[in-house]
């Protein structure tokens, strides 16, 4: 299709500074406000907490474009339930107290070694080792790239190091070694002797746009929402490289996919540097929340488009109408979104919606579906999510010391181990019942923003929801409805 005119990228420079060592497992994470939740509508006034994600457990070097930073997520608080009740024992699996492993009642102390393995006490620990194999994975990669991307891949293991330090939020530092795996996945094609010259130019070129990206998304005194979406577009565009340098992917759906990318990264660039500018004035970034939550529609359009199992049907004119409205975001000048615009990035909302409506549920058991879902609206959500889930606490963990959480993990289909991080910035236990859980996301983000926001994971809330109606006659706001009739179309 024929490419809108698109401004010439900007890239800005200045290397992130190298950070302290790597974050021990209760290391304090940074407490600035959280953003607004780009993927709804009517976004909750910043907190605090950024993007992030891992299941609770370490992966090798490779990249998962189909999961939220390794089913992570994040969350903000809001506010305090009433810690005189103590919930039922049938009702959650969080009755004993939820265990602080770097503090004993959030002093600080040493957690005694009865703690030792809970999932707070090993979580960051895996993620320590991640991000170590990563770095070290990409030290040989510089070795071996091209000229032109040796600078790059020197800049990505700079920016590793620079997540590393114990200020960031661990959600922002599973982002960046998501990104990172993702973006050494891609030197592996480029490398490859068999990959046609015109596609390793293009991921040659893209590589380089992503780690700019998460260069600007690291670096300190940012709005939050800014941060985070910066951080968002990195990772989607990262994991979406895999499908630029398929050779099964149709040439059309390649040549938009491409675009979409370099329009995202050099649009969340430019709305930093706006910021910037701005802030020495005392003023806000003019682009606004209106382009934030664009970006972060089409980066999640873009991880759509780019999942292999994605039917063809819709895909190319799903992704022929992304990239017409990418290019015009990042045509947009500093005084934010054009109707035009607007309009062309509400048509992408619509076309993804109706092309995830026809997709089945996924195949999976409660707990696993429980868990993709929680940690994607962690992601998406965080301001909102955490002051609804302060409610679902256990009966003797207290809700005014929770911060946001962190990410969840499957325990079973009856709970999920959920990861809390403290105003003191240690990681607790909080373990959460699914058939409580599941409702209480259904509240924060409506059936109607459900695909906008989650991309195709909203398909594992989907399954939630319907399998809690079913089995226990539990309702799931409309989730429920949505999800009867997503059985129907697939």
């Amino acid at each position: 299709m024929a490419r809108l005119p698109r401004r010439q990228i900007l890239y800005l420079t200045g290397a992130s500074a190298a950070a302290a060592a790597l974050a021990l497992p209760m290391t304090p994470a940074a407490s600035s406000p959280p953003p607004p939740s780009p993927g709804l509508s009517s976004p909750p006034s910043p907190g605090s907490s950024t993007p992030g994600t891992s299941p609770g457990q370490s992966s090798p070097a490779t990249p998962s474009s189909s999961e939220p930073p390794s089913s992570t997520g994040t969350s903000d608080t809001s506010s305090p339930a009433d810690t005189s009740k103590t919930p039922d024992s049938t009702e959650t699996s969080g009755t004993s107290s939820p265990t602080d492993t770097s503090g004993s009642g959030g002093s600080g102390e040493p957690s005694s070694p009865t703690e030792s393995a809970t999932p707070a006490s090993q979580a960051p620990k895996q993620q320590e080792k991640e991000l170590e194999e990563t770095t070290t994975v990409l030290d040989q990669a510089k070795q071996e790239a091209p000229e032109e991307l040796a600078p790059s891949v020197g800049q990505l293991t700079t920016t590793l190091h620079t997540v590393d330090d114990p200020g960031t939020p661990p959600q922002d530092r599973d982002t960046a070694i998501r990104t990172a795996q993702a973006v050494d996945s891609a030197l592996k094609v480029i490398n490859d002797p068999g990959t046609p010259r015109a596609v390793r130019k293009q991921l040659t070129g893209l590589a380089k746009e992503v780690v700019s990206t998460l260069d600007t998304a690291s670096r300190t005194g940012l709005p939050p929402e800014v941060r985070r979406t910066a951080f968002y577009v990195a990772w989607k565009s990262a994991s979406a490289l895999d499908a630029v340098g398929d050779p099964k992917t149709p040439p059309g759906v390649r040549e938009d996919l491409a675009g979409i990318i370099a329009d995202l990264n050099s649009a969340a660039r430019r709305t930093e540097a706006d910021h910037a500018e701005k802030s020495g004035r005392g003023m806000p970034g003019a682009r606004g929340q209106e382009t934030t939550r664009a970006l972060w529609l089409l980066a999640t359009v873009a991880s759509t488009i780019s999942e292999r199992h994605s039917p063809d049907g819709g895909r190319k004119s799903l992704a022929e109408t992304a990239h017409e409205a990418s290019s015009s975001v990042d045509e947009s000048d500093d005084s934010g979104l054009s109707r035009e615009t607007a309009e062309q990035v509400d048509r992408v909302k619509k076309e993804h919606e109706a092309f995830l409506s026809t997709q089945p549920l996924p195949d999976v058991q409660l707990g696993k579906a429980a868990e993709v879902c929680t940690n994607s609206v962690l992601l998406a959500a965080p301001q909102g999510i955490t002051t609804d889930l302060v409610g679902l606490l256990p009966g003797n963990m207290n809700p005014d010391d929770v911060k946001d959480f962190w990410k969840s993990q499957e325990a079973g289909n009856t709970s999920l181990d959920v990861l809390a991080r403290l105003r003191n910035d240690h990681i607790a236990d909080a373990p959460m019942v699914i058939k409580k859980l599941v409702p209480t996301l259904a509240d924060s983000v409506p059936a109607k923003e459900l695909f906008s926001t989650l991309g195709d994971k909203a398909l594992h809330c989907l399954r939630a929801a319907l399998d809690l109606d079913q089995e226990s006659g539990i309702k799931s706001g409309t989730w429920v409805k949505m999800a009867d009739a997503q059985e129907g179309n697939s």
